[in-house]
């Protein structure tokens, strides 16, 4: 399960990861995805990474930007069999049409010409019932993107990778259906 990772950190290579690291640089919540995936499985004790089996659910990622959404498609997809990805609120409505993912998390900001995701989420529960659990990823404090009921989650960049991790597993087992 957990050699996507390994295959990750090897292709990226430590230049890469550094680069990351610099500050100024566009990339500092990708250095922290793959920094917190270390301390994830480092954590749970998972000592081969490919021991544990993963989860049928379907996680749909919804993300502005191309880098955001392929970093935490490879780091959710060491997780889940079929990690989606949608740049836009209608990428986002067909994909929910036509795959029906039980789970999303969904940028807070997808652009000027989109409504925030406080905006998105009541709409898209109410329409596509199967979504068992959503959240929302913010660059804002949590606290000043306003009340969202229907969001079980908000959640504030830099991604702690442990803590999203833990909400969307939460309840799933290994024999879990999307």
């Amino acid at each position: 399960m957990l050699g996507s990772l390994a295959r990750i950190l090897r292709q990226c290579g430590e230049a890469q990861l550094l680069r990351f690291e610099r500050p100024g640089t566009e990339y500092p919540c990708l250095f922290s995805l793959f920094i917190s995936a270390r301390e994830c499985f480092n954590s749970v004790g998972v000592s081969s990474l490919d021991e544990s089996p993963k989860l049928r659910a379907l996680l749909l990622i919804v993300d502005d930007r191309k880098e955001i959404r392929a970093a935490l498609q490879r780091f959710f997809e060491m997780f889940f069999e079929r990690v989606l990805t949608a740049a836009s609120p209608p990428e986002a409505e067909e994909c929910l049409r036509t795959e029906r993912p039980t789970l999303l998390l969904c940028d807070y900001f997808l652009g000027m010409e989109w409504p925030p995701a406080t905006s998105l989420i009541p709409a898209w529960r109410a329409t596509f019932p199967f979504l068992a659990r959503v959240a929302i990823m913010s660059g804002t404090r949590s606290e000043s993107i306003g009340n969202c009921p229907e969001a079980d989650a908000i959640f504030e960049k830099p991604l702690n990778m442990r803590e999203v991790t833990d909400f969307l597993l939460m309840g799933l087992t290994p024999n879990q259906t999307g």
